[in-house]
């Protein structure tokens, strides 16, 4: 193997290539490099690019602060690299697609293998495409991180070097071990997992710095190692402030366990970590594979003989951040204070209530930061709908919005324009425009009579359930991605909110797909110009019927359609696109003939998707799901 090129010319830093970094086909290629000494040059090169924090400002009470709380993993090469291992995960072979213009032919780039821990950059276009393409110039890029990703959080960057126009930005991911795909809800887990941190750069100027190569693709930087085998969700705490206490390290990153815990961690930059391990590391070790020392935990919740397991967590917007509020599989809602001086306890939550009679899926504190009363206020969502609560009095709901018996799977609360965006997992999207539902509500004292959709409007945004939605504090753009392998993207306006009509909807756009074609995934990028034609809502029997759904039914149907010869569809790129999953069939013992859908391959469901919110990166993307894909891509405002 070469040894990573990374060397000095005077004042500038060459980089040469390594066979870890390749070109196939035109797409710019990262293999995972088991050599430390590459490693450490390698981060070394990044953290002069990006001005971060020099070994000489490490103060000595913070290393050895650090030096209790880092223990480095000796067998990690077998634990991943092992066929017999849980986290060794077989490599993945994908085509990048690409729209056309016409309906009936897409170009492609065949047979990309992506290795565990690899990444690639995704071209931009298949004609002509560049054999010396720098990656610092590219904004589209998927990295294979092994299993299904129920959890992704990208960093907030509390220190910002403003002479500096490379960033390094940093993307925490939750993957499943092999055969841990699915599990009972509420049953309790243990066994070995990771946390994976991932950086990549991205330039704001300075074209001289497009010269090195594979320098700037994603690359695992800390395997952060935990006995809970799964993570069920995990957040950093926010921070809108500089902090030049941040140079050492990443931020506190909560994670909630498969064995039930909560820890927070202290997650130290790379330079601190490669430093403590030149000074303390044995044979076989690797400063990437580690386990940190948690700084606050909760070990279990338990009420009686029942323990619950929380699934998801959010930190307080306030200005202390110093609140972690989770929801839990049976319902349950608990709060607690963080303090980071609690590492040797374990710590009981603040307070419990049971807020639903089945799994919180998503929960919200009001936006409003700089209002005492807003501070208090959240949303939890669950099968019985949204419930509003305010945690000094929670014995029963202030407000309970339920339209339908649909289980919610996913939720953003906005300040502007005064909204809750709902996902769905029927494929409804519903917003809830506070402004008019407050507009609405009498003030005579008596008991108010409304409707169930008072303040809502909904919109059909795909045939399948909709697990993860996000609104960018700082473009307005809601992102939403699904189980049929889609992650889609709208503005959302004050208008739209607040009018309840349709003609004050902008138009959706296809961020990305994932499809599977026999054991290759193919990933699909759109025409960015086209938005999507409106989802017509799938084939469900009338109410006054006596006859069951003959669509939604189960995988079996959806192979052996899949498995039958069909005739391509044919038309605009924009009625195939909004096609696909759907299709014209005649419900026994009905001549007519309507739309219905089938079911995507398991493999493709995307889980998670997230904004980046760090100043001039908002217009990055993330979002994985069941193929341990992860794609991170610029998005276009329009």
């Amino acid at each position: 193997m070469d040894v990573a090129g990374v060397r000095e010319e005077g004042s500038e830093t060459i980089f040469e290539r390594t066979s870890c970094f390749q070109i196939t086909d035109g797409v710019p290629l990262l293999t995972f490099d088991p050599s430390v000494e590459n490693f450490l040059s390698i981060m070394e090169a990044i953290s002069k690019l990006c001005g971060d924090a020099k070994e000489e400002s490490f103060e000595a009470s913070e290393i050895e602060q650090f030096k209790s709380m880092i223990s480095f993993i000796s067998e990690w090469k077998q634990f991943y690299f092992c066929e017999w291992m849980p986290f060794c995960y077989k490599p993945k072979t994908v085509n990048f697609t690409y729209q056309t213009e016409s309906a009936e032919a897409k170009n492609a780039i065949k047979g990309i293998k992506l290795p565990h821990f690899s990444s690639a950059a995704i071209p931009k276009q298949v004609e002509k495409l560049p054999h010396t393409t720098s990656a610092l110039d590219n904004d589209d890029f998927v990295f294979h991180v092994g299993g299904s990703v129920w959890s992704l959080d990208w960093c907030p960057r509390l220190y910002e070097n403003i002479d500096c126009d490379v960033k390094c930005e940093y993307l925490a991911v939750a993957a499943h071990p092999v055969g841990s795909e699915y599990h009972k809800i509420g049953e309790q887990l243990s066994g070995r997992g990771f946390i994976q941190i991932w950086c990549f750069l991205h330039l704001v100027g300075k074209e001289e710095l497009l010269n090195p190569r594979g320098i700037a693709l994603p690359r695992l930087v800390s395997a952060l190692a935990h006995n809970g085998k799964v993570a069920w969700d995990m957040k950093w705490r926010p921070s809108d402030a500089v902090d030049s206490k941040g140079k050492h390290h990443l931020g506190y990153l909560a994670v909630l366990l498969g064995n039930g815990s909560l820890e927070v961690w202290k997650v130290p930059v790379h330079t601190l970590v490669n430093f403590v391990y030149a000074g303390c590391h044995t044979e076989g070790t690797d400063p990437r594979f580690l386990k940190l020392q948690p700084v606050f935990r909760c070990s279990r919740l338990k009420f009686g003989e029942r323990q619950s397991i929380p699934l998801t967590l959010e930190w307080s917007p306030s200005a202390s951040r110093d609140l972690i509020l989770a929801g839990c599989h049976d319902g349950m809602v608990a709060l607690w204070k963080f303090s980071s001086q609690l590492s040797s306890q374990d710590t009981k939550p603040l307070l419990c209530f049971t807020a639903d009679t089945v799994a919180i899926r998503s929960l919200a504190w009001a936006p409003d930061d700089s209002d005492v009363e807003c501070s208090n206020l959240i949303v939890t969502a669950g099968y019985e709908g949204l419930k509003f609560w305010d945690l000094r009095s929670p014995y029963r709901p202030l407000m309970d919005v339920c339209p339908v018996q649909r289980a919610v799977l996913g939720l953003d609360w906005l300040k502007d324009p005064r909204c809750v965006v709902i996902a769905y997992e029927d494929g409804i999207m519903r917003t809830l425009s506070l402004t008019k539902m407050a507009n609405n509500m009498p003030f005579t004292g008596e008991l108010m009579t409304r409707t169930k959709q008072q303040g809502l409007h909904f919109q059909s945004c795909s045939f399948f359930a909709i697990w993860s939605v996000q609104v960018s504090r700082r473009t307005g753009l809601v992102a939403y991605c699904s189980s049929d392998g889609c992650t889609r993207y709208f503005q959302l306006t004050a208008e739209a909110v607040d009018k309840d009509s349709s003609r004050y909807r902008k138009p959706h756009f296809l961020c990305g797909s994932l499809a599977e074609e026999g054991p290759t995934l193919s990933i699909n990028t759109p025409l960015t110009s086209v938005p999507l034609p409106k989802q017509p809502l799938v084939s469900k029997v009338a109410a006054n019927e006596a006859r069951p759904m003959q669509a939604l039914c189960s995988y079996d149907d959806y192979e052996t359609r899949n498995n039958s010869s069909q005739k391509k569809r044919k038309g605009n790129p924009r009625k195939q696109a909004s096609g696909e999953g759907v299709q014209d069939i005649e419900i026994k013992g009905d001549k007519s003939r309507q739309n219905v859908a089938r079911f995507p391959p398991k493999i493709v469901a995307m889980h998670k998707v997230r904004w980046n919110m760090n100043k001039g990166s908002g217009r990055w993307l993330c979002y994985g799901g069941a193929a341990g894909i992860v794609r991170c891509q610029a998005i276009s405002l329009r």
